[in-house]
């Protein structure tokens, strides 16, 4: 049998490591995501560029796991005023840089920063880059002092580098004092201020001072509230009235106003100048509360820049932009949708790639499958996305192996919005029943199906093992989700409901048994050849059950005892559980119950809520969703009807974000994602009218699964591998 997507790992760790410019122009060539905007993130560089007039934003990092781990970023974006706009050299996957304009030699330069592909000094970088031209190069290093979070400026009037402070190779805070003249490092001797990090600090052009403010050292609770400025001989002190600290600062030069901007994030969020004698308050509002921030003046525009920044977790990092002008902050550049059909999620650190494949199961008279994968995919540039109709057309091919005419897939898109048309989507509600309006234009329809995806067919599979999320069901339906997830690190492997349609010219079975029994066997076969991929995780292997791919998922669980948890959508579980079948399934479970449940019959949750009481093993969360009997269905409304409320158009936003803080509670323990779960919505910053989750936790005493555990149990050495079994089951 065909090995499924057996995507070989061409993984190349691009970093400057090497002081060698041929080295770093080769690094160049790292490959990229490709988007409208730079992604959400915090602990990225800035610098006004006065050759392009324009503010460069340099790498950064945004969490992959809660906090436990990081992905860098090696991409270079600057900005117009109005736009974003990527540019094409790359190399420098790099968080914690050091940046700085050469007015002189008309030229940025860097220094360190944080590397994960740097294997000594705990991954921090001692190379000084220059970027000039579009590309980057190496152009020296102070090899004794790998460095992140350094802060440097160009000291116009000496025409030189100053670079001070940061985190050493072995964590511990600097407070030492380099020079570059353009030629080689000299370190500056004398008094200094303290050890620390997260300072702030800028290039005063009028006075021809360095000054730098505030900071904290190993204990981020006991900051140190003090100015001082460097003339080019030597630090002193300044005795003043400090501004009062936050976790993180930053600070840039107005040049038009002769003052250093100093930007408080973290507890505060205050906005203060110095002018050489004394701070003074600007703001005290702006941006929300925020660390990891980065900022910088744009000299041509007369504004200050402040991008990104990190909220905690388990929020998700910024990625919005903000300006500073004279007294007030505007936000100019809201953080934009990361694809169309996503809404509000934000994509994780990896790229998404999709790949497809027919699987024979020879142990079943040569029953054929579609087996799609969703995975993590490294970051590429220029690569075309799929498109919404791609999985249309997918659908299409589920049940035959032939390929498409032409004629085919004109009828099947016909097909696919006339389907969509008469979908019902708000229960309880005659005037938004209807989940589009009669008279939606059939151009709205197939807009929608040129609607890009952030799916690359065939991406290089990333780096690393991942958990998977097995599916069964209309994959299309819920292909926002599974790229969603990906792009978090997970595997989503998905086939076609087909227990009760012929298949590439297989007979339909005949009746109710056969057909469940075919889907539980279905499901099965995908797990058994998931679990021969290299890059999955089978410790962490979850599967999502919706409609007809419910009861199976179920069923599955209940003879093996692979899944370590359970994500079911619907309001039916199987009728003829048994006392032993119930005592198989103790993986955690999160019910998606949709709002038409209660709809007809005032009784049905209530019965629905006695029914999962009786898997009494398990820890069960259920999350009711009010207003809106098909949440997934919301990704075809925001395509089709943008103009429609944003709140209509949420749900699926929320399920998504739920299923992802599910599957990191139950598959890997984490804390911030076990909390979110444990909070009511309206902790989690959602509408109690919209959405209510309920808890039970497992009744019984035993070896049942809880969220606030990690799951460590191997799966059962009796994992299906393709055949019959003699059990209904």
């Amino acid at each position: 049998m065909q090995r499924l997507l057996e995507l070989r790992v061409a993984f190349t760790v691009a970093c400057f490591a090497s002081t060698t410019a041929a080295q770093a122009t080769a690094h160049a060539q790292r490959a990229i995501t490709s988007s409208a905007a730079p992604q959400a993130r915090a602990h990225s560089s800035a610098v006004y560029d006065a050759v392009t007039k324009r503010v460069l934003l340099v790498g950064g990092s945004t969490s992959v796991d809660g906090g436990k781990t990081y992905s860098t970023f090696d991409d270079v974006w600057n900005f117009d005023g109005h736009t974003w706009h990527s540019t094409s050299a790359r190399g420098t996957e790099r968080s914690g840089m050091a940046l700085a304009f050469d007015s002189k030699r008309k030229r940025i330069v860097a220094f360190g920063g944080y590397c994960p592909c740097i294997k000594e000094n705990g991954g921090r970088s001692a190379d000084l880059l220059e970027w000039k031209g579009g590309q980057w190069r190496v152009i020296g290093a102070i090899p004794e002092r790998p460095t992140t979070d350094a802060s440097m400026i160009y000291d116009i009037r000496r025409d030189k580098l100053v670079l001070f402070g940061g985190i050493g190779a072995t964590n511990q805070r600097l407070n030492d004092t380099w020079e570059y003249d353009g030629s080689s490092w000299r370190r500056v001797d004398g008094p200094m201020p303290q050890p620390t990090t997260g300072i702030a600090m800028s290039y005063d052009e009028k006075r021809g001072r360095t000054v730098l403010f505030g900071g904290f050292g190993p204990d981020p609770r006991a900051p140190v509230p003090e100015t001082w400025e460097y003339d080019g001989s030597a630090w002193s002190i300044i005795r003043t009235v400090s501004p009062e600290l936050g976790i993180n600062l930053s600070a840039t030069y107005d040049s038009k106003r002769a003052q250093v901007v100093l930007y408080v994030y973290g507890n505060k969020n205050d906005t203060w100048s110095w002018n050489g004698m004394s701070w003074t308050k600007l703001a005290n509002s702006g941006p929300s509360k925020r660390y990891l921030s980065t900022m910088a003046y744009d000299a041509s525009r007369d504004r200050v820049v402040l991008f990104g920044g990190r909220t905690g977790f388990p929020q998700p990092d910024r990625g919005d932009t903000w300006e500073f002008y004279g007294m007030n902050w505007t936000q100019v550049a809201s953080e934009p949708p990361a694809f169309p059909q996503w809404g509000s999620l934000r994509p994780g650190p990896y790229g998404v790639g999709f790949k497809t494949e027919r699987v024979q199961d020879a142990t079943r008279a040569e029953r054929s499958i579609r087996i799609s994968m969703w995975y993590p995919a490294t970051k590429t540039v220029g690569a075309e996305p799929m498109r919404f109709r791609d999985f249309v057309l997918l659908r299409e091919t589920e049940r035959t192996a032939k390929q498409l005419t032409r004629e085919q897939e004109t009828e099947a898109l016909n097909g696919f919005a006339a389907f969509i048309r008469p979908m019902w989507g708000y229960p309880g509600d005659s005037s938004r029943r209807r989940l589009f309006p009669d008279n939606l234009p059939p151009s709205r329809a197939t807009a929608m199906m040129s609607t890009m995806t952030s799916a690359i067919q065939n991406a290089t599979m990333s780096q690393g093992r991942f958990p998977v999320v097995l599916f069964i069901g209309p994959s299309e339906v819920h292909s926002v989700m599974f790229e969603y997830l990906a792009s978090q690190g997970f595997v989503v492997a998905a086939i076609p409901d087909l227990g009760d349609v012929a298949v590439a010219d297989q007979p339909a079975p005949a009746n109710g048994a056969e057909r469940a029994r075919i889907k539980t066997d279905d499901l099965a076969f995908l797990l058994s050849q998931v679990k021969q991929l290299s890059y999955v995780d089978t410790m962490r292997v979850a599967a999502l059950g919706t409609a007809g791919g419910l009861l199976p998922t179920i069923r599955l669980q209940a003879r093996d005892a692979s899944f370590k948890a359970l994500i079911l959508q619907g309001s039916a579980l199987p009728p003829d559980l048994t006392p032993e079948n119930i005592a198989k399934l103790r993986a955690p479970m999160f019910m998606l119950v949709p709002g038409d449940v209660g709809v007809m019959d005032a009784n049905a949750p209530q019965v629905f809520r006695n029914a999962l009481a009786t898997l009494s093993f398990a820890d069960r969360r259920i999350l009711w969703f009010r207003k809106d009997g098909h949440p997934e269905f919301s990704v075809y409304r925001r395509a089709v009807t943008p103009e429609r409320a944003a709140t209509e158009h949420a749900t699926y936003d929320v399920m998504s974000s739920y299923v992802l803080y599910f599957l990191k509670a139950a598959l890997f323990g984490d804390g911030a994602s076990r909390a979110y779960m444990q909070n009511s919505p309206e902790a989690n910053g959602i509408s109690a009218d919209l959405y209510t989750m309920e808890a039970m936790a497992p009744a019984t005493a035993g070896p049942g699964a809880r969220l606030d555990h990690a799951m460590t149990a191997r799966p059962s050495p009796g994992a299906y591998v393709g055949g019959r079994r003699t059990d209904p089951w």
